[in-house]
C-alpha cells in the first residue's frame, strides 16, 4: 500500500486543520497498575518482541534500547511528576528507533521519550485539549498519530488526526500490543528487508474492526 500517499494526505489535512471540538477540563492522572496487570503488559511486550524478531527482523534491528531510569524520570517530570506505569513499560521496552521514520503499524512510526515530550510541548498551547493531556507513542509522519490518554484509568491508546470529530480508541496498552503482535503473526503486517511496512488494506480494516469491537472503551 502506498504509505507516502497516506502521509502526504495526512500532512495536507493537518496543515489546514484546527481543533474545533468543544473544550473539556482534562486532567492528567497518576495511573498505577496492579502487579498482575503490569505482568500482563510486560508479557505482551515480550511476546511482541519475539514476533517482530521472527516476522520482521529488519524492523526489529532498528529499535533503540529501552529507556533508562533517567529518561523515565524525564518523562515523569514532563507530566508534573505523575507516573503512568503502562506508558513507562512501553518506553522501557524500546525507547524509539535508531533510524528515522521506522513504521511499526500503518501511520505509526516509532518515537522516543524525547520526541514524545517535544510533541506534547507543542500541544500545550491548547491546554484544555485531550492531546495536551496525552503522550504520543507512534507518529504518522504529519504530526498526528497514536497517543496514550493520561486522563483515564486505565490509560488507553487512541489514534487522532486533529480534523477528526473524535479520537479512535484501541484499548489498553496491553490490548494494543497484542493487536500489533497478532497482525504480524497472521501476516496482515509484513516488513521487507529494508524495514518497510506493507499490508493488505482489506485485511487490515477487517482486523481493526474486530479489535475495536473487543477493546476497552473510554
Amino acid at each position: 500500500m502506498p504509505h507516502s500517499f497516506l502521509k502526504i494526505t495526512a500532512l495536507s489535512l493537518t496543515l489546514c486543520a484546527c481543533d474545533k471540538r468543544e473544550s473539556t477540563n482534562y486532567q492528567i492522572l497518576s495511573i498505577p497498575m496492579h502487579q498482575q496487570e503490569y505482568h500482563n503488559l510486560t508479557q505482551s511486550l515480550d511476546q511482541l518482541d519475539a514476533v517482530l524478531k521472527s516476522k520482521a527482523p529488519a524492523l526489529h534491528q532498528q529499535f533503540a534500547d529501552g529507556a533508562t531510569d533517567e529518561q523515565i524520570d524525564q518523562l515523569r517530570a514532563s507530566l508534573g511528576g505523575k507516573s503512568i506505569h503502562a506508558l513507562e513499560a512501553w518506553f522501557k521496552w524500546h525507547n524509539g528507533a535508531t533510524e528515522p521514520m521506522l513504521e511499526l503499524i500503518p501511520l505509526g512510526e516509532v518515537v522516543s521519550i524525547e520526541q514524545a515530550i517535544e510533541q506534547r510541548a507543542l500541544s500545550l498551547q491548547h491546554a484544555s485539549s485531550l492531546r495536551a493531556n496525552s503522550i504520543m507513542i507512534l507518529e504518522d509522519g504529519a504530526g498526528d498519530g497514536y497517543f496514550v490518554d493520561l486522563t483515564n484509568d486505565p490509560a488507553l491508546v487512541y489514534y487522532e488526526m486533529l480534523e477528526d470529530p473524535s479520537p479512535t480508541y484501541y484499548g489498553t496498552l496491553t490490548e494494543f500490543t497484542k493487536y500489533i503482535a497478532e497482525a504480524y503473526e497472521s501476516g496482515i503486517f509484513r516488513v521487507d528487508d529494508q524495514a518497510v511496512l506493507d499490508y493488505n488494506e482489506d485485511e487490515f480494516e477487517a482486523n481493526e474492526q474486530k479489535h475495536h469491537a473487543s477493546a476497552t472503551k473510554r
